[in-house]
């Protein structure tokens, strides 16, 4: 019985994350990188594994004590096996969640950390350096003609007196 409401709990989640998918996370602003916005997926993929499974232990429960009513044990020995059912589902589960939020936490700081790597090492590259220096004097001097321009002349010109 708990392995069934489980695959439910999972079959919920997988289902409520394709939805997820394909309603909300499609549409990202301009502003938004590609790692926000996988991060979020990731973010909204956990939640909706926690609510299913947390969901399926609930109707694990509630099932539970109507199958030991069934067979109308004696109060002690129906509180016992309900006890030690609830808390072994509940232990599954919570292991189950536990297991995932480490996997994504490990691959969020894997992830992390290759990006880090990834910019030093672009920061330390002579040629992208050298490269940078000069994607940022075109920009200067793009800008200062654009500012030269507002004034009706172009940068360095200048008028002479027999203008």
């Amino acid at each position: 019985m708990f392995w069934g409401v489980f695959a439910g709990g999972k079959d919920f989640a997988k289902r409520s994350s394709m939805w997820d998918l394909i309603f909300m996370g499609w549409r990202w602003g301009r502003d938004e990188q590609l790692v926000t916005v996988v991060l979020r997926w990731l973010m909204q993929l956990l939640m909706n594994f926690t609510l299913g499974l947390i969901g399926a232990l609930f109707v694990f429960v509630w099932r539970l004590w109507g199958l030991i009513a069934a067979y109308k044990p004696d109060p002690l020995t129906a509180a016992m096996y309900f006890g030690a059912a609830a808390l072994s589902a509940t232990v599954c589960v919570m292991s189950y969640l536990a297991l995932m939020y480490a996997a994504a936490a490990g691959t969020v700081g894997v992830v992390g950390k290759a990006l880090v790597d990834h910019a030093r090492r672009i920061e330390n590259d002579p040629q992208a350096r050298a490269q940078r220096i000069r994607q940022q004097q075109q920009q200067q001097q793009r800008r200062q003609y654009r500012d030269g321009m507002a004034g009706g002349m172009p940068p360095g010109y200048r008028r002479t007196h027999h203008e």
